[in-house]
């Protein structure tokens, strides 16, 4: 990530250092642009739901909840199950804050990616 030179003490290391671990994390990148700013920890997926009336806020079909499945003890949700959606993306400066927030399929999210959408 930092482009030094590096050599490996032990098979698992792949970093340089923690920093770099750190950066190369997408989690960590988004943590990153966010330091400094107001971050509403209580936005949830369900109160966001509910809020929204279990209603995609870009296509306004409802979302399904039972849409997922499990595969070798990992549970896959598929394109019609609920998820946050930042109206304006945290990549271009929005906050994850309520006024911030809707409800959107998977698959719509996807889809609108890092668009801003009024």
């Amino acid at each position: 990530a930092c482009g030094n030179k590096y050599t490996a003490h032990h098979p698992f290391s792949k970093y340089c250092s923690r920093k770099c671990e750190r950066k190369s994390h997408p989690r960590a990148r988004e943590r990153e642009r966010l330091k400094g700013k107001i971050i509403d920890r209580d936005i949830s997926l369900a109160k966001v739901a509910k809020i929204n009336n279990d209603t995609c806020q870009i296509c306004g079909l409802k979302v399904d909840w039972t849409d997922k499945r499990e595969i070798n003890g990992v549970v896959v949700c598929g394109d019609y199950y609920p998820s946050i959606d930042h109206i304006k993306p945290i990549s271009k400066g929005g906050l994850h804050s309520w006024d911030n927030v809707w409800l959107a399929h998977r698959k719509c999210n996807a889809f609108k990616s890092d668009k801003i959408m009024y």
